[in-house]
């Protein structure tokens, strides 16, 4: 029996539904099964963790003390610090840079509450005491020396590259974050002092990730495809564990899973990062594999909490002793849940819970249906013809 239009639409709705029931709604993925670890593994494991800590924040003491000695007796309250910098050329782009520097903080509000210092560090100063990573990253130190309280971002690369990494970051074109500016999150603690105890222990424990960068994002780095877990064809992943289920929901634009996400922002960065900040100056200890994206844009929030509220605002709840939530509602007057959620939907767009398509994959289905009803349509002349 020759096919009709009737029949291939009957086949392309039958074809829709097995696609619609294989794969919504979407499950998540089985565990993965765990092999029984022996006593003298997990005791491994434990003094490797601690001795990575301990070498890690050892260095980073040793560099604390060093680099914010010279950043305090400056007498300035902008020093760029660079290795080999006595030679004409790179001290007159070390000039160049602290003026500039020193604009951007003449536009901020408020008056100056810290010395700022941008460090171009070798990544194996006090090799000895375990400073052997490489990565290119900038952390960010906040410390009080000899009655001078100080920011720095130490901006760390390969020994042989520090020249090259200045004078990108002089011409404007280092790709390592801090990129809006040359401040990172110094530039709330140079506008506004340091922060309340419970503020700053939460910005160790990684939210400090949310005052990275400041102002508007440049649209080349809008990745149009990251933000949503809705692929063309519906789900692109479910994520694992309580907190990238807490992500989801978030996403999702529930407001009390966007409160547990931005107040216990640990999930931001590693356990080993997490305890390196709590036990040194250096509140960001910034690896590539350690820096986790959760939202678009998640490095602007500070910076457009800032903007939205007014430095007024943004100052009562950097200095609150209050915890993050509380502090949070009464600086702004909104719940950091609602606020969130707002800010997710103007950013990258809250992705619907329940199962469902992509709002891309609406277009794609339309041309989808058309190319099939003109097949049809096709075929159907053609035998029409024919006979």
């Amino acid at each position: 029996m020759a096919f009709g239009m009737k029949q291939w639409i009957a086949v392309t709705l039958v074809g829709l539904g097995l696609v619609a029931a294989w794969r919504l709604p979407p499950e998540s993925p089985e565990p993965m099964g765990e092999t029984v670890r022996t006593a003298e593994q997990i005791r491994f494991d434990q003094l490797s963790t601690e001795f990575r800590i301990a070498s890690e924040s050892l260095f980073r003491l040793g560099w604390a003390d060093s680099l914010a000695r010279e950043v305090v007796a400056d007498h300035d309250l902008v020093t760029v610090l660079l290795p080999g910098s006595d030679e004409p050329a790179l001290e007159a782009q070390r000039s160049r840079l602290e003026a500039r520097i020193e604009q951007t903080l003449t536009a901020r509000p408020g008056a100056r509450q810290m010395a700022f210092g941008l460090v171009f560090q070798p990544h194996d100063h006090r090799r000895e005491d375990g400073a052997v990573n490489a990565t290119e990253r900038t952390e960010t130190y906040v410390g009080h020396l000899n009655g001078v309280s100080y920011c720095m971002q130490v901006r760390v690369a390969a020994t042989d590259y520090v020249t090259q990494a200045f004078a990108r970051r002089v011409a404007g074109t280092d790709t390592e974050r801090p990129t809006s500016d040359d401040l990172g999150p110094c530039r709330y603690y140079v506008s506004y002092g340091v922060a309340g105890a419970r503020i700053q222990a939460w910005l160790e424990a990684g939210a400090v990730t949310f005052g990275i960068e400041a102002g508007d994002q440049p649209e080349s780095e809008l990745p149009g495809w990251y933000g949503g877990r809705r692929a063309p064809l519906g789900f692109s992943s479910v994520s694992r564990g309580p907190e990238g289920r807490i992500v989801d929901r978030c996403r999702a634009g529930l407001v009390s899973a966007c409160s547990q996400y931005f107040e216990g922002a640990h999930h931001l960065v590693t356990s080993v990062q997490r305890e390196v900040a709590r036990r040194t100056p250096a509140v960001a200890v910034e690896t590539t594999s350690g820096f986790r994206n959760a939202f678009r844009d998640q490095q602007y929030i500070l910076s457009d909490l800032e903007a939205e509220f007014g430095p007024d605002a943004f100052q009562r709840f950097w200095t609150s002793e209050r915890d993050v939530g509380e502090a949070f509602e009464a600086a702004f007057g909104v719940d950091c849940g609602t606020w969130l959620v707002s800010w997710i939907d103007r950013t990258m767009g809250v992705d619907p819970p329940g199962p469902g398509l992509s709002r891309s994959a609406s277009s794609g289905a339309m041309l989808t249906f058309g190319v099939l009803l003109g097949f049809a349509y096709w075929r159907r002349r053609e035998r029409t013809v024919a006979s």
